[in-house]
């Protein structure tokens, strides 16, 4: 049980080389929507929750083709893929709740 977390963990955030980037969009666009929006918090989190998941859909579609082979072939294993994907969205949000709530 332990193995199997931390390698979820050090698949999600440690191998996750465009994470930072992930968190940094996740931040910047909660900032924007707080400075140009009357949005409420859960309104605003609700978003780039959902434009995290719309990007990684982008992602599989666009960049490959929609096929699991090649993603396969570019990150080693699907499962590798799905836990990079799930760490890039849970990045993004984590960042804009730290922002919505001010931390």
């Amino acid at each position: 049980m332990f193995n199997y977390l931390r390698e979820l963990i050090y698949d999600m955030f440690c191998r996750n080389f465009w994470g930072f980037f992930h968190c940094l969009a996740g931040g910047l666009g909660a900032k924007f929507l707080c400075l140009w929006t009357n949005f409420s918090a859960g309104l605003i989190v609700f978003i780039i929750t959902l434009s995290a998941f719309l990007y990684e859909v982008y992602q599989f579609c666009y960049k490959n083709k929609g096929d699991l082979m090649i993603v396969g072939r570019k990150y080693g294993t699907i499962r590798r893929w799905r836990r990079d994907s799930l760490g890039d969205i849970v990045l993004a949000v984590l960042c804009s709740i730290i922002v919505v709530i001010g931390i």
